[in-house]
């Protein structure tokens, strides 16, 4: 619908730009202050009749048209604010998993983190737990620090208690476990 509404609005305004343009020059007053010369038609017999024409009423103001504007309607429905992107933290393959990708973290409208998963080579139909730890080292980081969306086919979208910039100023790493009966297993880390 809101490609509708816009193609209307541009034919709209090439129209109207197109109407304004072929009015120009078409100025009626320039050519009325001249006298209209005699017109010769061929009366019967061949002879040359001369047409009196009356002259032009210099006083008499020529009609101009006036362009008629178009206005539309539109009712204006308020979008939400873009969520700014903050950082991508590359996704690397742990335990020869094979799993790689990318971690985008964000701001929502109030400031609090949002992180976002798009991995490749993840296992197909398996939820994949993932959490933020404390540390910087992705095998050995074992405090909780906060708990994300399990992955599925390798996305999932996680809002956080905590601001997005306080998250990327600590020392945190995003660890993503093979599967809910495999938690020993770390499958793929991204270090923020």
């Amino acid at each position: 619908m809101r490609s509708l509404a816009t193609a209307l609005l541009i034919i709209a305004v090439i129209w109207g730009g197109w109407y304004v343009w072929s009015q120009r020059g078409n100025d009626e007053t320039a050519v009325a202050t001249e006298t209209p010369s005699p017109t010769f038609f061929r009366g019967e017999g061949g002879q040359d009749i001369e047409n009196e024409s009356v002259p032009f009423d210099q006083d008499m103001e020529s009609p101009v048209p006036t362009p008629t504007p178009i206005v539309i309607f539109r009712t204006v429905t308020p979008q939400p604010t873009p969520t700014p992107v903050l950082a991508f933290r590359a996704v690397s393959s742990l335990n020869g998993s094979g799993q790689f990708g990318v971690a985008l973290i964000s701001a929502d409208v109030n400031g609090n983190a949002k992180v976002w998963f798009n991995v490749n080579g993840s296992p197909a139909g398996v939820l994949q737990p993932a959490f933020i730890y404390l540390g910087t080292n992705c095998m050995t980081a074992d405090v909780l620090g906060f708990r994300l969306e399990p992955l599925f086919d390798g996305s999932s979208t996680t809002t956080l208690n905590i601001k997005a910039s306080n998250l990327l100023a600590g020392n945190y790493v995003i660890v993503i476990h093979k599967s809910a009966d495999e938690m020993e297993t770390r499958f793929a880390c991204a270090q923020i």
